[in-house]
């Protein structure tokens, strides 16, 4: 998440534990509900969640994107499959969804088309049988609505209420949402998000991560409405977990959401703006593999390569917010506190990281530095991570806490060449 402080940004990510897929539970009465109360995303227009009332026991399990239910008789996988139509990277105005149902008789018994058709599904504009599937049938469910509730946080305690949503824009990689009351900043909405596909978007795919697509519907949403005091933008990552709202968690934000503050759509420049997205972006992309040091150090790289192609020589900010620390040497950068200096050290550290090795490999080096890191994190801890990385390239023998020694030195000597700089970036001798 984004924390202001005057005009400085700093931001957090929401981390919470993950949940567990579902494990197998038997319905204790003769009729079962079971619940479907993930985000289903019609053209990304209208969530939908459906209870479907089986007349006998049953038991019901996911394996994503499939939901199953389980009788003594038979076997249900409902799946979802997008029906829309692209034209160009833009919707056509209407777009469905089907819920396909697939019914697998057990050994010995067997279903008829009368009974497929005894299922009524709620909600459903048409509800079909596949003559090729005679096992299968399928309901549609129509986009209906340009308007949808997002559940936010409201402070730092984890307080959150549902806030009204309208939609500004849609691309082929974004959704743009703005909170209703905001309505009247729509317009300036889409057009800071104009340089999204060209400049931020690249950043991160192609330095960083993919981004996941745990919806289905390739795009991330950005929602745009009021944040907490002093934040100015983040990620909750629970939205990005199906077990979530499997296990109930009361939301409609099923999918790759960034949320900023609304207050960056009065200034006049859309680089405060961006900032904030591709920080948050990165941290989409991350998935939570990476510590929060290391994650935040991540997003700033992110900023700091935006920063670049604004023509800025990195972000001032952190810079400020290191000197202005008496305790600036004393803070190890892999402890983290969340204030600005964490982020500032934090940045610092994937700056020395990236410099070292385009120092040996050259400024404009093809290795995907921060790739190979968050590869690497997927296996293992942050420190591992970063040890595999910097051995692989700079030397073999290397640990953790010798680099970061020499990086503790790098930022008190910034030698324009060797381990005790920053490759002569001019841009690093201001830190004091």
């Amino acid at each position: 998440m984004l924390r202001r402080s005057n005009s400085f940004l700093k931001h957090f990510v929401v981390l919470v534990a993950p949940l567990l897929l579902v494990a197998p539970s038997f319905a204790s009465a003769n009729t079962a509900h079971v619940s479907l109360p993930l985000k289903i995303k019609t053209g990304g227009l209208t969530p939908w969640a459906a209870t479907y009332t089986w007349n006998i026991p049953v038991r019901q399990w996911y394996v994503h994107p499939t939901l199953f239910v389980e009788s003594e008789k038979w076997t249900a996988a409902i799946r979802w499959e997008r029906a829309g139509a692209r034209l160009g990277i833009e919707w056509f105005p209407l777009e469905t969804h089907n819920a396909i149902i697939t019914f697998t008789p057990k050994r010995g018994s067997t279903m008829t088309t009368e009974q497929l058709q005894s299922f009524v599904v709620p909600n459903a504009a048409s509800v079909a049988i596949d003559p090729t599937r005679p096992q299968t049938i399928i309901a549609t469910f129509p986009q209906t609505s340009n308007t949808k509730q997002y559940r936010l946080f409201t402070d730092l305690n984890g307080t959150t209420a549902l806030r009204e949503a309208t939609l500004v824009a849609r691309t082929h990689s974004t959704e743009q949402w703005i909170a209703t009351t905001h309505n009247g900043l729509g317009t300036k909405l889409a057009q800071m998000m104009q340089p999204y596909d060209q400049d931020i978007l690249p950043i991160v795919r192609d330095h960083f991560a993919p981004l996941p697509d745990v919806d289905e519907n390739g795009t991330v949403d950005v929602f745009v409405a009021t944040l907490p005091e002093n934040i100015a933008g983040y990620v909750y990552y629970a939205d990005q977990w199906l077990s979530a709202y499997a296990q109930g968690w009361n939301s409609p934000n099923f999918g790759e959401t960034v949320y900023i503050d609304a207050s960056l759509l009065n200034r006049t420049s859309n680089y405060m703006f961006l900032r904030v997205v591709v920080h948050e972006l990165q941290h989409v992309a991350n998935r939570s593999y990476s510590d929060s040091w290391l994650n935040e150090g991540l997003s700033e790289a992110a900023s700091h390569m935006y920063a670049l192609k604004r023509g800025l020589s990195g972000l001032q900010e952190n810079i400020n917010a290191f000197n202005g620390r008496a305790d600036r040497f004393a803070r190890n950068a892999t402890i983290w506190y969340g204030d600005e200096l964490s982020y500032a050290k934090s940045y610092l550290f994937a700056q020395y990281v990236r410099t070292r090795i385009e120092a040996k490999y050259g400024k404009n080096t093809n290795i995907r530095i921060f790739n190979e890191i968050i590869t690497a994190d997927m296996a293992g801890s942050s420190k591992q991570a970063i040890t595999s990385v910097i051995r692989k390239y700079l030397n073999p023998q290397y640990t953790f806490d010798q680099f970061y020694t020499e990086f503790e030195q790098a930022l008190k000597k910034k030698d324009a060449t060797g381990i005790y700089g920053f490759n002569g970036e001019p841009f690093f001798n201001q830190l004091r």
